[in-house]
């Protein structure tokens, strides 16, 4: 607590001295040794390297900020967001292992930005890719209201397809990250814009947003219309098998949908599961029962079978099967345990 009290005391003796901090590190493309000087609340000389492994690496961060900007947000740790930060309270301080990083010949060579659409702009410094397979990415991502994270990166990324959108919608509001990948040097140089809605894809789905007062029970559930490229209906749960609570239902695309994609940890927690289908209004809590019913139907086929069998040798009707011997084509009875002629391939005996 004496540690923390103490960091504190010298965050705030820095800002009030005008800590100067660099925008950019010596290896950085584009870089012009530019120097700011920290505003109020601004205590601390960081250089962060932010990664989704392995979806995004590299994500670079550089320049004053608070003192909390030293860690990851708590839903990012949670999203699974990584990396390393170095933070510092001398000006122009810089961790001498990335100030003196060379730059591995043959690697691709891409923007490297975490911030907002204003910061990382087109012209935004660059650094080389850890791997040579690498492509360029630029990502922006957008959470539902009350929740930390918008954010927008550039970054290098694993191979990929060009464009990539894991949106969903929850009544109103809209949540998405939207990629972007292209391959050549510095090429994730474009803007990021808001992800429209888009129109009326035909679709209906319920939309809820648990809060603890039961918005998610089937009693209070309303159908939205289903927007542009959403169109899979979608329930996401937590992960507690045998009572799972619903925490929000809505709309997604295709993207979100896939259970392999980590990008869409950005948007969701890893402790949730997320459940997509495909129909109008299948987003409802019989869309997600509990599988175990429909395993046990083949026991209970074999149960009536059974019970069958004990009325056939009771005296009750009995069930004749049809079998086709090599000479003499006939039926099995299973109540007399009698061969007999054959008569249809299967009846019921009276």
């Amino acid at each position: 607590m004496l540690a923390l009290h103490a960091v504190t005391l010298l965050g705030l003796l820095v800002t009030a001295s005008g800590l100067q901090c660099p925008k950019c590190l010596p290896w950085q493309g584009n870089c012009r040794d530019e120097v700011e000087t920290c505003r109020l609340g601004q205590n601390f000389c960081v250089v962060q390297d932010l990664y989704v492994n392995p979806v995004m690496t590299s994500a670079m961060c550089v320049g004053g900020m608070a003192l909390h900007s030293c860690g990851l947000l708590s839903r990012d740790v949670a999203v699974r967001l990584s990396g390393n930060s170095f933070c510092c309270t001398t000006d122009l301080c810089t961790n001498k292992s990335y100030a003196s990083m060379p730059i591995p010949p043959g690697r691709p060579v891409c923007q490297s930005c975490v911030g907002s659409a204003t910061a990382c702009g087109p012209n935004s410094l660059t650094s080389p890719c850890p791997n040579s397979q690498d492509l360029c990415l630029q990502l922006s991502r957008h959470v539902l209201p009350g929740e930390e994270g918008d954010a927008v990166y550039k970054a290098c990324g694993e191979q990929g397809p060009p464009e990539e959108l894991l949106a969903m919608a929850v009544g109103p509001d809209l949540a998405y990250v939207h990629v972007q990948r292209c391959h050549g040097v510095g090429c994730n140089n474009g803007s990021f814009v808001k992800v429209p809605r888009g129109k009326p894809n035909g679709k209906l789905c319920y939309s809820c947003q648990e809060t603890g007062a039961g918005e998610c029970n089937n009693e209070q559930l309303r159908p939205m219309t289903c927007m542009g490229a959403m169109d899979q209906c979608l329930e996401v749960q937590t992960t507690d098998w045998y009572h799972p609570v619903t925490l929000l239902r809505g709309y997604a695309s295709t993207d979100l949908c896939r259970s392999w994609e980590l990008l869409g940890r950005l948007l969701l927690p890893a402790d949730t599961l997320v459940h997509c289908c495909s129909g109008s209004l299948c987003n409802h809590a019989a869309s997600c029962r509990d599988p175990l019913p429909l395993l046990l139907l083949p026991l209970v086929f074999l149960l009536l079978l059974v019970g069958a069998w004990s009325c056939a040798g009771g005296g009750n009707p009995g069930i004749r099967v049809h079998v086709q011997g090599p000479e003499d084509p006939g039926s099995w009875d299973m109540h007399t345990h009698k061969h007999r002629t054959k008569l249809s391939r299967i009846h019921t005996d009276t």
